[in-house]
């Protein structure tokens, strides 16, 4: 049977661990503090949840946060991962040296996306997830150049 990571916390409103928002695990019952049974809470926010299981550890507003930071990382690698497929068709079409070291010109489109990505205000929001998605793509177009 998997552990239970829910978490708890005083529902006492003049606790000092109310105040703090201390966690509790799953186990205890009471608080050390006060004796107040304890309720289950957000491992998030600390707002007060329903006992519905092991696996309802945070709550719907937590849980929507987290689905939108997700989506905001994936769409922008794929924007980062669209430009560095561009860069490296352009590369290839541009004929001369580039066409001759196609492999070294695709790394320097890929970096120079990168580059105008951080620049961006959604790189900080991003993270490392969008430079990933941008090897990744990098590499598919390095494939697709050879």
């Amino acid at each position: 049977m998997p552990r239970d990571l829910r978490k708890k916390g005083c529902p006492n409103p003049d606790c000092e661990m109310n105040k703090k928002e201390k966690k509790y695990s799953a186990k205890e019952n009471y608080c050390s503090r006060c004796g107040s049974e304890l309720v289950f809470v957000c491992a998030e926010c600390f707002c007060k949840l329903d006992d519905q299981g092991p696996q309802h550890r945070i709550c719907a507003a937590c849980e929507a946060k987290k689905k939108m930071r997700l989506d905001a990382v994936v769409d922008a690698g794929q924007k980062v991962a669209v430009g560095a497929e561009k860069a490296g068709v352009a590369i290839k079409k541009a004929g001369g040296k580039a066409a001759q070291n196609t492999e070294k010109a695709a790394k320097v489109g890929a970096d120079a996306v990168k580059n105008a990505a951080q620049n961006q205000e959604v790189r900080r929001v991003v993270g490392k997830a969008a430079e990933k998605a941008a090897d990744k793509v990098v590499d598919k177009v390095i494939k697709k150049i050879k």
